[in-house]
Formats: structure tokens, sequence, C-alpha cells
């Protein structure tokens, strides 16, 4: 379609003289005709534009119109949304939609419009979280390819601490704090056996009791009962513990008290005695009671009927209660006076679960004929440093405990300066707070304290 702008040169071109060779029209609806036979030239400026055959009319509706390379007009083609012609070097532009790189850049194509934005979410290849949304404080990690994961919300105080081959972890920071126990002799004065923090004392041994037949302890001292549970016709069931029990921590005591012993079968008693005849101690599922108890205890039954019990007395250290204890070292130094000197110590741990409790040798140190590759040989006026761990024992100090026996062999004992430690940690937790201007700031060389600047050596 050409507009009257067209008309007004053609016009022009005539009355300029130029030779025409052909019929120009106005059709009814105002379309200039050009005739499909048209030729004709004109000159202008000295450039020459050639038409040949072109009926506007004829065109296809919203086509584009390109120079085809015979100097014709021709049509391109209808775009679709989203299209745009796109030059091809030496041939005709294509119509075209952009398209967008996968993982990376979304294209919308619209009548007239065309939008172009980021993939979301965009995933980690390309730089992304691979998330469309992250919560709220948290924490991500990284997850190869993958869309990073987040962690859970941290609680306050708690601090990201890593895990080898795993996401991290929210815990509380701890330091690890040390405690020893310590002991010392400087001459042993008798050549048999001391209990430190405790021990393990027989009271009464192939003991019965059943429902008809009470049994009453031997007197004992203040501290725990322990049964070993050996034989029996009916070993399910409770039997109860009655006789003045001692509080521990107020040392108020209690006339006519019980403790409730729930029996689930025999118990296995692994002692044995060494080379030099002390007794290594070790229980399996033998029974405890749950409060100490001192003078004569009597034991009853309604539904069980015992019929060998061997009865201890017990008492262990408990690291005033502390739930998280872990035993790290056992260590000594002694000095032997004598070729014969016998020097044997056995670090004791007792488990309790419920009714139920274990017992078992922790570490030993040995001078003299006991202990096999533990052993030292003894030697007259030497000192010996003893030693064994790590032990990475866990203590639950409200209901589990240690104690050492220690045993000279010898009368006199050919031993002096004995020195053992156990060496033990317990985990404390840290409190973090926020820094701000009121707390202390190191700058290297000055110290900055609720806003005011003090020396720093």
């Amino acid at each position: 379609m050409l507009r009257i702008g067209v008309i007004v040169i053609l016009l022009s071109s005539i009355a300029m003289g130029d030779i025409v060779t052909t019929h120009i029209k106005p059709k009814v609806d105002n379309v200039l005709d050009l005739g499909t036979t048209t030729e004709w030239w004109r000159y202008v400026y000295a450039h020459t534009l050639d038409v040949t055959d072109v009926n506007v009319t004829s065109l296809t509706p919203f086509s584009l119109i390109k120079a085809g390379t015979n100097g014709h007009l021709e049509a391109l083609g209808v775009a679709t949304n989203g299209q745009l012609p796109i030059g091809s070097t030496g041939a005709d532009p294509v119509l075209s939609t952009l398209t967008g790189t996968a993982n990376e850049i979304d294209i919308t194509n619209t009548a007239g419009s065309i939008q172009i934005g980021i993939v979301d979410p965009l995933i980690a290849a390309k730089g992304g979280t691979g998330l469309a949304t992250i919560p709220d404080h948290s924490v991500m990690v990284g997850s190869g390819t993958g869309a990073v994961t987040p962690i859970e919300v941290g609680a306050t105080g708690k601090i990201l601490a890593g895990t080898t081959g795993a996401d991290p972890e929210w815990r509380l920071p701890t330091v690890d704090v040390p405690i020893v126990l310590s002991y010392n002799d400087s001459e042993p004065a008798r050549g048999s056996e001391t209990n430190w923090n405790g021990g393990l004392l027989e009271l009464d041994n192939a003991a019965a009791v059943n429902s008809g037949a009470p049994f009453v302890m031997s007197s004992k001292g203040s501290g725990k009962v322990i049964i070993v549970i050996n034989a029996g016709g009916d070993l399910i069931g409770d039997i109860t513990l009655t006789g003045t029990s001692v509080n521990r921590n107020t040392k108020v005591q209690t006339a006519d008290d019980t403790s409730v012993i729930t029996l689930n079968g025999t118990s296995t008693d692994t002692s044995a005695p060494d080379l030099n005849g002390n007794v290594v101690h070790g229980f399996d599922d033998a029974y405890i009671s749950d409060k100490w108890f001192t003078g004569v205890v009597t034991i009853t039954t309604a539904d069980t009927a015992v019929t060998d019990m061997d009865i201890f007395h017990a008492s262990f250290e408990q690291f005033n209660d502390r739930d998280d204890i872990t035993l790290n070292t056992f260590d000594g130094n002694i000095f032997t006076t004598n070729v014969n000197a016998e020097f044997d110590a056995y670090l004791y741990d007792i488990h309790v679960t419920g009714s139920m409790c274990e017992i078992e040798m922790d570490a030993e140190l040995h001078v003299g004929s006991v202990g096999g590759a533990l052993a030292q040989a003894s030697l007259a006026g030497k000192y010996y440093r003893l030693r064994q761990g790590p032990l990475n024992e866990a203590i639950d100090g409200t209901t589990d405990g240690i104690w050492v026996d220690i045993h000279y062999s010898n009368d006199p004992a050919y031993v002096e300066d004995v020195t053992l430690k156990v060496w033990a940690t317990y985990t404390q937790a840290l409190t973090l707070t926020t820094v701000t201007t009121e707390n202390v700031i190191f700058n290297g060389e000055n110290v900055i304290f609720a806003g005011e600047q003090v020396a720093y050596p």
C-alpha cells in the first residue's frame, strides 16, 4: 500500500517530463493500484527506483515486508507473539523468538511484548541456591550440584560444629574440665589391702530367702547393699530390704526404711584371684539397693525363692553426682625398698541401671610378679612411674561411681612414697554473650571496657 506522499512524487516526475509507460489509477477504497505489468523509470537525484509486478493489495494481512534480491517487495511473513526479524548474513531475515539458556533465563512471549527474567529458583550449578525461599534465620549448607540445605534455626547460645562427612550441627559450646583424685601413703603400714574412695566388702554368702523365711543380713557400716543371685526356684519378682537408711547428704537416719529390688534372674560373678591371691572383682547383672543402709538389714520377699545369694557392702566415689564424667587415666608413683616388693592396684567402676548393676576393672598398675605384661620387675631402692590410659570410660555420677583396691602383699610392705591419681574430665557448657561497647574489646594495644580505654600490657 503506497501512501499519498508517493503520489506527489509520481506527479512531480510527470511534470518534469519523465517517460511513464503505464497507468496510475486510484481504486474505490483509495488504495493506489500500480498495475500488474507496470514498467516505469524515474530519476531522482541520480538514483533509480525499479518496482515490477507489485500489487500491494495482495500482501498477507499483518505481514512484514522485505526487499527481494531482484528489487521486488516481498512478504516476510506474519510474526507470532514475541517473534522478531533476525538477520542472517547473505540471506533473508528470519522470524524467530528469543531462546533462553536452560536453567538460567526465562523468556515469555506475549502479543507485542517479550518478558525476560532469571529462572526461579536458580540452580546451584548456575550460581543460585536451588530454593525458591529460604527459612528466616536459617543457615545453608552445600549439597553438591543440588539445592542448598537449610539447617534448622539454632537455639540461643548454640554454635555450628563440624561433623566429618556430614552437615554441621548446632551444639552448645563446651570445655572439658579436668578432675584429679589423689592418694598418698608415704609408708604403708600393712602388707594387705587398702581401699581408696570406697570398696566392696562381703557380708554373707550362700544366703537364702523366700516368702516364708526372711534373711537377716550381718551388720554393716554405711553404704549400699549389693546382692549377687547365684540360684533359686523363682527369680522373677521383688525382694525388700528393711533397715535404717542414711541420707547421704544430710546424714539423717530413718529407721525401718525400705528399698525394693526387682529380680530378673541370676547374676554372674566373674571375680577371680590374681597370683598373689588378691580378689579381682567382676559382677554382671548383680542387684543393688537404691538407699544407703547401716546396721542390721532384713531381706523379705512375697513372690520369689532365692536359694543362693552373696551379699556385699558397697561404697564408691560419685564425683559429686555429676552425670557427665569420663575416666581418662590411672597413674601412680612408688618407691620400692626390696627386690621382693609387690604392688598391685586395681581401678573399678560400677554402673547402675534401675535395680541392677555391673562392676568391672578398668585399669591396673603392678610392680613385682603379678600383672603379666603390665608388670614391672621389682628392684631395691628404685622409683616406678606407672600409668594406664586413655580409658574413655563414661560415668554417670548420679548412679555410677569408682573405687581403687591397693595390695602390697608383703609385711612389711617394701613399698614407700605411694602416690596414686585417677584423672577424669567433665563437660562444662559455655555461655556466649553478644559483644557490645560495654564488653571488653582487644585492639592489640588497649582495652575498651564500659566505654573507657584502659592500659593493656
